[in-house]
């Protein structure tokens, strides 16, 4: 037994040789890449370097750029070497393009060495800025590491529908191979900070077109996808502002009637009236409650059919993604048409439908 348990020892040992302890590498949180004037490739990596030393800085990480220029996204990452310690990419968190990249290079190009690579995460989080990459990864406080600030606001869903739903680089790959069309969330510098900025629409591979965070909000009640925010609508001439709770329901039919392409799109919604600038306000009167929830379907109705015609008619893409109920609902349609799906997505009649259940009016009720 004793010699069995001075096995384990040893072979846990012989283990702990080869590894490397954290001062001796680098983590790289987020890499940012632009195109030169020839395109050339200046990448921007964003390192997490632990603090040395004692006291309550020795337990703070902190941030570290590194810029390198290359022919390609390998020989830049490769170059890396020549001024840290070994990178340990697989905590990467993000990768940002410029859109001046995309406009010299497609989109497939540029991930193509991170797909390739078995170090880099799938789960990496995709995004375009019409800035500089390496000013995004230069901006923020210095408390903030400028990639894990983004990666948090991100995923700020729950807290606003004017954020598209994270899209991964492994989800970005897909796309490409699929129906070629799609958006990925944008980044901007606002008064110093760093900030979300609508989406970039992506057509094989190259930008075609950029839509507001107002945009993004009408698109995620299109899809279905909206997980929290509110929704600013009016009131016998007022203004009142709907909290979203949660979708209760989401039906996306598809059907070909004569040759065209049919959408059928129901959802159902509750939520609470987060505030309401009519003065006579009665929130116990049933047919009170009816008006405002009318009120609020009129105003998402009105969005979404405001979104469908920009995307039938100014980017003519089916970058909302519905091409997947087609693929399922009707194979033989998609499989006919899928590299028409732009011309056919333009083409399509969408029918929408939306059923708004206010559930609550937070503190206040009914007024003298």
């Amino acid at each position: 037994m004793k010699k069995i348990l001075l096995l384990f020892v040893l072979l846990f040992l012989v283990g702990c040789g080869d590894s490397q302890n954290l001062e001796d590498v680098s983590l790289l949180v987020g890499s940012g890449i632009d195109a030169g004037k020839k395109g050339e490739v200046h990448l921007t990596q964003q390192i997490i370097i632990p603090s040395g030393g004692g006291g309550s800085e020795a337990t703070r990480p902190s941030y570290k750029n590194y810029y390198t220029k290359g022919t390609t996204i390998q020989e830049s990452i490769r170059d890396i070497a020549l001024k840290t310690s070994p990178v340990m990419s697989n905590h990467q968190r993000v990768l940002i393009f410029s859109k001046n990249a995309l406009d010299k290079y497609p989109l497939d190009v540029w991930i193509n060495e991170y797909i390739r690579d078995d170090n880099t995460r799938r789960s990496a989080l995709v995004f375009v800025t019409r800035e500089s990459a390496k000013k995004i990864l230069s901006t923020g406080s210095k408390e903030d590491i400028p990639a894990n600030k983004i990666f948090e606001i991100a995923n700020n869903k729950t807290s606003s529908n004017k954020i598209l739903k994270p899209i991964t680089l492994g989800q970005v790959s897909a796309k490409l191979q699929s129906d070629g069309s799609f958006a990925v969330q944008g980044l901007k510098i606002k008064d110093g900070d760093l900030s979300l900025d609508g989406v970039e629409v992506i057509d094989d591979g190259k930008p075609i077109g950029h839509m507001t965070p107002k945009d993004v909000s009408h698109l995620n009640w299109l899809i279905g996808d909206v997980q929290g925010g509110t929704v600013p609508a009016t009131y016998k001439g007022e203004p009142i502002s709907f909290e979203i709770f949660h979708m209760v329901r989401k039906e996306i039919k598809t059907k070909i009637k004569n040759g065209k392409l049919h959408f059928d799109i129901s959802l159902e919604c509750e939520g609470r009236i987060a505030e309401n600038w009519y003065r006579k306000e009665n929130s116990f009167k049933k047919k009170y409650l009816e008006e405002m929830e009318r009120a609020i379907e009129k105003q998402v109705k009105k969005d979404v059919e405001d979104i469908i015609h920009k995307l039938q008619t100014k980017y003519k893409t089916g970058v909302a993604g519905l091409y997947q109920y087609v693929q399922i609902q009707n194979p033989k349609y998609w499989k006919k048409h899928n590299k028409e799906w732009g011309k056919k997505f333009s083409e399509a009649e969408i029918n929408y439908d939306i059923n708004i259940e206010v559930i609550d009016f937070g503190t206040k009720g009914s007024t003298s």
